[in-house]
C-alpha cells in the first residue's frame, strides 16, 4: 500500500521534482562557496580598515594627533547622547536598532568631528 501512492504518479511528475531538487542542492552548494568568499573579503578588508585607523591614530605629529582626540572625544560624547535617545525612542514604540548601528554611529560622529577640529587647527 505505501507504495501505491509512488505508482499512481506519472514518471514525467517524479523525474522533474528530482531535477529541481538537484538544481535546489547545486545552487546551495554554489551559495555556500560564494558565501565563504565573501566572508574571507570582508574579513580582509576588515584588517585593512584596522591597519588603516591604527596607522592614522598614531600618527607622529602632535597636532594630529591632538585633532585625533578632540574627534574621538566628540565621537564617544555624540556616542553617548545617542544611545539614551535611541532607547527612549523604542521604549516609545520605534523600530530596534541593528547591533551595529551604535560603532557606526561613533564612525560617522568621528569622521565629522575632524573636520571642524582639522579647520580650527590651521
Amino acid at each position: 500500500m505505501p507504495n501505491q501512492a509512488l505508482m499512481d504518479q506519472p514518471a514525467s511528475g517524479r523525474q522533474a521534482s528530482l531535477f529541481v531538487f538537484i538544481y535546489c542542492c547545486d545552487s546551495l552548494q554554489r551559495l555556500r562557496a560564494s558565501r565563504s568568499i565573501l566572508l574571507g573579503l570582508a574579513i580582509a578588508g576588515a584588517n585593512c580598515a584596522v591597519w588603516s585607523l591604527l596607522r592614522f591614530l598614531y600618527s607622529y605629529d602632535e597636532r594630529e594627533q591632538q585633532i585625533n582626540y578632540r574627534a574621538l572625544t566628540f565621537a564617544f560624547i555624540g556616542t553617548l547622547i545617542f544611545s539614551p535617545a535611541i532607547g527612549f525612542a523604542l521604549s516609545i514604540g520605534f523600530h530596534s536598532v541593528s547591533w551595529l548601528g551604535i560603532p557606526a554611529l561613533t564612525v560617522i560622529l568621528w569622521s565629522f568631528g575632524l573636520i571642524p577640529y582639522s579647520w580650527r587647527c590651521r
